[in-house]
């Protein structure tokens, strides 16, 4: 975990991205549940940390922005995250602001520590 005064990372989304027909919903969406609507499953945004699960180069393919953007076409619309969790909240913030017109802020959450 970097401290605040320390040089943050930065995450570049990639200017080409596809939107295929594997890009698209096959089968229902996710349901919601409870008083706030959230999903029955919350994707886990560790993923897009770099040197956790995933390398530079995958995070800088189209990959983790068609993966979250499928995420939310399917309906998921809580994401976990943590500074913990190296890169992810960068990653995932620059692809949410990148699919913004999709998906606005207030059709998500966010959880983390």
């Amino acid at each position: 975990m970097r401290k605040l005064t320390d040089p943050q990372p930065t995450y570049t989304v990639p200017a080409d991205i596809p939107n295929r027909d594997e890009d698209q919903p096959k089968e229902q969406t996710v349901s919601h549940i409870g008083h706030g609507r959230w999903p029955s499953i919350v994707f886990g945004a560790a993923t897009l940390g770099a040197g956790i699960y995933n390398s530079e180069e995958v995070l800088s393919s189209p990959e983790p922005l068609r993966t979250v953007r499928l995420a939310l076409r399917y309906g998921i619309r809580a994401f976990d995250t943590s500074a913990y969790y190296g890169t992810s909240e960068i990653v995932l913030g620059s692809i949410l602001k990148a699919i913004a017109d999709e998906f606005p802020r207030e059709s998500y959450k966010i959880v983390g520590d």
